[in-house]
Order: structure tokens, then C-alpha cells, then sequence
């Protein structure tokens, strides 16, 4: 009987002590870094508030290849942080609903914390997520529910301040814009569309294409400097919707010319023939081109526009 007693006794103690350990705060020596809500950013274990102006997520295989552009840049005065994925998905464990939302929360930490102003994210889309946003178009005969966009990225405020999902209707559909042919609305609404920073990418597949596009990088950011080409920028457009009134793809390239009067400028239009085919195009690049602006219609493997009132 009093053997029996002991083993309640015991048994009861253990599990005392077992709740005690799982309530208790951790002791300082010790670190559950998936466990707190996070309000500033920790890396590598260590806390800092240290500004930076570009911070480049990827993932950790990349890491030793960007090394040369982070030197780079730094040598340059702009102040590199690289975070890999996994340490972005580590500090905001209670926070994003997905790998793309939980690396959009870590942009907006990143501003609120390091005061960055630009992004770069390194992989293409089966090693650094991507945003589907849901703008469907099915008008002329098109069917294409989703399209890839980076300026989700970019996009983190709503006008009040707010974390911007861009699903404020909260069902997981992102970007969402019913369109059936014969009436479109905005599902998600309000997004404002506004980028609050600077977002790029490296869209390699491996290490080799990343230390050619790190050398590309720093081999144009080195020569560039003071070339006769440097300051020349061309914008290129025509007609982007015929059965529309003005010229819109040349309308808008007029606005690019009034704001960036620094560089020498050029102009490739259809409404006065210097845009006449693709090869005034590849003549302009090969006389050399610090800027290009073109606007049109466009797929990865070609630009599209259309002389004044083109039918086809």
C-alpha cells in the first residue's frame, strides 16, 4: 500500500515539474527563436539596429557567390545586409500566411528596422518565391487568370500606414480583379499600388549564373562611370491600342523625357517613322545605352507596339 502511495506520489511530482518547465520563462543561456512574435529583426543571434541601404535575400546555397557583389557595393557607399531565406522564414514564424507573405513581412521589418531602401531577392521562382496575383483577363479572346508580380514586393503600405496583403477580402486569392468579359471589380480592395521600396531580381537557377550575372553587375557599375555612353538614354513606343484615340505608348515615354533632363536624349517613335521595325531598335543599343525606356506590349521574348491607327 505505502509502495503504491510512493508511485502517486512520484508520479504526480514529475508531472508537476514537467508543467512548471513548459510554463517557465526560458533561462538566459537558452534561446526559442520560433517562439516570439517578432518586432525587430534578429539575425545570427544577435540583435541590431545598424541602418543599411540594400539588404539581398537568397537562399543560402548563393551566399558565397554574392560575396564579391556585396564587397562591391559596399566599397561603393551603399551599405549590403544578405539574409538567406531560411533566416527570413525563422524570424517570422507567426507571421505570413506563406513563404511570399512571410519574406514580405521581413521587408517591411527590414525598412521599420535597417531604414533600407532597396531590395534585391536572388533565385528565380522554384528558389525565391513568387506572388500569383489574381487579375484575370479573358477580354479578345485571352485566358490568363494569374500573373507574376514583384511589385507585391515592393507594395508593403496600405494609405493609412497598414500592412498591405493584398488580399483584404482574407481568402487567400491574391490581387484578386473578377473580370467575365462583360463586367470587372476589384475583389481586394483598396491597394494603392504604390511601391514604399525598391525591389530587384536575380532570377538564376544556379551558382554559375549568379557569379555571371555578379561580374556583369560590377564590370557595368565599374566602366559605366564616365563612358560616352552613360548618359544617353533612349525611349522607344508607338501606338499601344490602335482602336484608341492618342498614342499612349509615345505619350507616356514623353513624361520619362521631361523628368530625367540629365541625360542626352533619344527617342524611337512609330508616329514619325525613326521606330520603323526591329532593327533601328538593335542599332540604338549597339551605339551604346545608359537608359532604355519602352513602352508597348510585351512577353520574355519580344516587344510589341503599333504605327498610329494600325488595324492589325
Amino acid at each position: 500500500m505505502k509502495q503504491k502511495m510512493l508511485r502517486n506520489f512520484m508520479l504526480k511530482l514529475c508531472i508537476s515539474i514537467l508543467i512548471l518547465i513548459l510554463i517557465s520563462p526560458l533561462p538566459l543561456g537558452l534561446k526559442l527563436t520560433n517562439y516570439t512574435h517578432v518586432s525587430s529583426i534578429q539575425i545570427e543571434n544577435e540583435l541590431t539596429t545598424e541602418p543599411y541601404d540594400l539588404l539581398i535575400i537568397t537562399p543560402q546555397e548563393f551566399t558565397e557567390s554574392l560575396q564579391e557583389l556585396v564587397d562591391h557595393k559596399n566599397r561603393c557607399g551603399m551599405k549590403t545586409k544578405v539574409v538567406t531565406l531560411s533566416e527570413v522564414y525563422d524570424n517570422m514564424f507567426w507571421q505570413g500566411r506563406d513563404d511570399a507573405e512571410k519574406i514580405k513581412y521581413f521587408i517591411k521589418e527590414s525598412i521599420e528596422t535597417w531604414d533600407i531602401e532597396y531590395v534585391l531577392l536572388v533565385g528565380d521562382f522554384r528558389l525565391m518565391p513568387i506572388r500569383y496575383v489574381h487579375n484575370q483577363d479573358v477580354q479578345q479572346g485571352f485566358n490568363e487568370p494569374v500573373f507574376i508580380s514583384e511589385l507585391y514586393y515592393a507594395d508593403i503600405y496600405n494609405q493609412d500606414g497598414s500592412f498591405s496583403s493584398w488580399d483584404t477580402d482574407n481568402d487567400a486569392v491574391f490581387g484578386e480583379w473578377y473580370d467575365d468579359g462583360v463586367s470587372t471589380k476589384a475583389e481586394d480592395q483598396p491597394i494603392d499600388l504604390y511601391p514604399d521600396i525598391a525591389v530587384g531580381r536575380l532570377a538564376c537557377r544556379n551558382k554559375v549564373e549568379v557569379n555571371v550575372l555578379v561580374d556583369k553587375i560590377i564590370t557595368y557599375e565599374t566602366e559605366a562611370y564616365g563612358s560616352s555612353w552613360a548618359d544617353d538614354l533612349l525611349v522607344c513606343a508607338g501606338d499601344t491600342y490602335p482602336d484608341m484615340p492618342t498614342n499612349e505608348g509615345e505619350e507616356n515615354t514623353k513624361r520619362v523625357l521631361e523628368n530625367m533632363t540629365d541625360y542626352d536624349q533619344s527617342h524611337l517613335w512609330t508616329s514619325d517613322e525613326t521606330l520603323t521595325g526591329v532593327r533601328d531598335i538593335i542599332s540604338a543599343f549597339n551605339d551604346g545605352l545608359g537608359f532604355v525606356y519602352f513602352d508597348g506590349h510585351a512577353n520574355p521574348f519580344r516587344w510589341s507596339t503599333h504605327p498610329p491607327g494600325d488595324g492589325s
